[in-house]
C-alpha cells in the first residue's frame, strides 16, 4: 500500500511506533523506580519484542516445509499483496516489505504490554503501579482504555497500513497475551530465587 495522508497522520504514526513506545515507557519506569518489578517489566518487554523475528522465521519455515502460502484457519503467512513500509517508522522512498507477516509483531508487543499491566493492576503484591487506592470504576476505565489502544493498534496494521491479515494480528495478540501470563507467573518465582541467592551470599 502506497503512502497517503492517512498513513502519515500523527495519530497513526504514534500507534505504528508503539513497540518502541512500550520499550521507552518501561525504560523510564525503571529509571524512576529502580526496583525489581520495573526492571523485570523492562527486560521481558524487550525479550518479547526480540522474539517476534524468531517467531516469524519459525512460521516461515513451517509454511515453506509444507509448500503452502496459506494454511487452514491461519490463512496467509506472508504480507498482504502490495504491503509497503511495514516497520515502526515510515521510510522514504516507499518500498515493498519483504519480511514475513505471521505473526504480527505490533500486535504481539502491544497485547503483551497491555495484558501485563492489567495483571499487575490486580496483583495484591504489585509494586509496579500503585493501584491499591483506585476503586473498581477507575480500574475498569483504565483497563478499557488499555484494551482499546491494543485493538486500535491491531486494527491499524490491517486496515490503515495493510501490512497484516486479520489472522496475523489475532495470532500475534494471542501469543502476546500468553507471553504476558507466563512472564507474570515466572516473575514471583524468579524474585524468590534471587532473594534466596542474595541471602546465601550475605
Amino acid at each position: 500500500m502506497a503512502l497517503n495522508d492517512l498513513r502519515m497522520h500523527t495519530v497513526w504514526s504514534f500507534i505504528r511506533a508503539s513497540p518502541y513506545m512500550n520499550l521507552y515507557f518501561t525504560g523510564i519506569l525503571f529509571f524512576l523506580k529502580q526496583d525489581f518489578e520495573s526492571l523485570y517489566f523492562a527486560i521481558v518487554t524487550l525479550l518479547v519484542a526480540m522474539s517476534n523475528p524468531v517467531l516469524k522465521q519459525i512460521f516461515r519455515s513451517i509454511y515453506s516445509l509444507m509448500g503452502i502460502n496459506e494454511a487452514p484457519i491461519l490463512g496467509r503467512g506472508g504480507r498482504p499483496k502490495g504491503a509497503t513500509n511495514c516497520g515502526a517508522f515510515l521510510k522514504f522512498p516507499d518500498t515493498e516489505s519483504n519480511t514475513f507477516g505471521m505473526p504480527s509483531g505490533h500486535s504481539q508487543s502491544i497485547w503483551f504490554f497491555v495484558s501485563y499491566i492489567i495483571l499487575s493492576m490486580y496483583d495484591k503484591h504489585n509494586t509496579l503501579f500503585n493501584t491499591k487506592h483506585l476503586n473498581d470504576k477507575v480500574k475498569f476505565v483504565s483497563i478499557f482504555c488499555l484494551i482499546f489502544f491494543a485493538f486500535l493498534t491491531s486494527y491499524s496494521r490491517v486496515v490503515i497500513d495493510k501490512c497484516h491479515t486479520i489472522q496475523q494480528v489475532i495470532v500475534g495478540a494471542i501469543i502476546g497475551i500468553i507471553m504476558a501470563y507466563v512472564a507474570f507467573i515466572l516473575k514471583g518465582k524468579i524474585h524468590k530465587i534471587l532473594n534466596k541467592h542474595l541471602d546465601v551470599k550475605k
